[in-house]
Formats: C-alpha cells, structure tokens, sequence
C-alpha cells in the first residue's frame, strides 16, 4: 500500500450530485449516463494515474479497462457518502469483492466523512508505512504489522495480505517490474497500462 491522494472533481458537478439525500445518492451510482457517470469516470481516469494501475490495498497491477471503484466506507453502510472522491479508490476483484465487499470499516461515525474513524489503513488518510512493512529479502514481499497496529492488523486480515496467495502475487510483480527495466519504451509503457493481450495493437498504434 502506498498513501494516495484523492481524484479532484469538479465543484458544480459535486454540489449536484452531494445534495440528494444518502439513498437517492446510492442508488444513482448505478446510473449509466449524466452525472454519475462523469463522476464515475473522472475518478476511474485519475485513480489509474495517482495508484499507477495498482490496486489501493494489495499493490497488485490492475489489468483491463473495467476497474473496480470501491467505497472505502461502503455506501450501502454509508450512502450519504456515495460521491466523496476521498472514499473512492481503485481494488483489483480479489480486494473488492472476495475480501471487502459490504464490509463497514468506519468505527467512529461523524456526517463529515474526514472526520470518521475507519478500523483499516486509509488508503488517502494514513500514512501505510506507519502500519504495515515488507520485509524478506532483496524483494521484501512479506507483509509485517508494525508496532501492533490494529489498522494494520485489521488491514492484513481483511484482504488477506499475509496469504500464501497474495504473497506469491507480489512476488510475480517484483519478477515483472525487474523484466520491465529491459524493456525499450514503448513496449514497458504498453505493459504497464494495458492488458497483455493488447500490447500488439497498443504498440502498432503508439
């Protein structure tokens, strides 16, 4: 994990969206067209580049165009914050839907979503190095709770980071981001933000 900043969005375009009540909110993040989905679309734009097309909690690459927009603080939990873009990051399916789902992770609640208090490391609030480390090695791919933070020890269990699974996916991310200091430009910028199946059309058209 690594301490992100939040998309910026247009005021105007808040102040509409912000001033339905929590449920009309919630329900109007399903709208395919108007102004959720300028929100929807102007957070997935800016997310890729602020996350590097890595997820927000497990650091695996994000492949594809069809990302997941989690709501830190669930909205089916928490609608009246449905369109905050700081409860809105990027999660690959593993996090998203395997692990968090509708999980609520705010403990302390307030109507201003800045001041809650959330049981996990906040991908835009805290700072990850003051909870989590890696550790093991040259690659450091062994995820370690520091100074028995219970964010920390919370996040590790939600998302399953210390898994024999989540532990071999890092490792292959190392082993790709070694390979891709080899690469001439185009062709690492092309893995980086496109799925592999895509790298041929992606290059012929760079």
């Amino acid at each position: 994990m690594k301490k992100l900043k939040p998309a910026t969005i247009d005021s105007a375009l808040l102040k509409k969206l912000q001033k339905k009540t929590g449920k009309l909110q919630q329900k109007s993040w399903d709208y395919t067209s108007g102004h959720p989905r300028t929100f929807k679309d102007a957070i997935t734009t800016q997310m890729v580049v602020i996350q590097s097309m890595r997820c927000a909690y497990c650091g695996s690459r994000l492949y594809g165009t069809k990302h997941h927009r989690d709501h830190i603080a669930p909205k089916e939990s928490h609608p009246k914050f449905t369109f905050v873009p700081a409860n809105l990051v990027l999660a690959c399916y593993h996090c998203n839907t395997d692990c968090k789902g509708t999980t609520d992770t705010v403990i302390t609640k307030d109507k201003t979503y800045g001041k809650c208090v959330f049981s996990i490391v906040h991908p835009h609030f805290d700072d990850p190095k003051e909870h989590l480390a890696f550790v093991g090695g040259t690659n450091a791919i062994l995820i370690q709770v520091v100074n028995a933070s219970s964010k920390g020890s919370a996040t590790v269990a939600l998302f399953h980071l210390d898994s024999p699974e989540m532990t071999k996916q890092r490792a292959k991310d190392v082993l790709i981001d070694t390979d891709l200091e080899h690469l001439p430009g185009k062709w690492k910028k092309a893995f980086r933000f496109v799925p592999p199946a895509n790298l041929k059309m992606k290059i012929r058209t760079a």
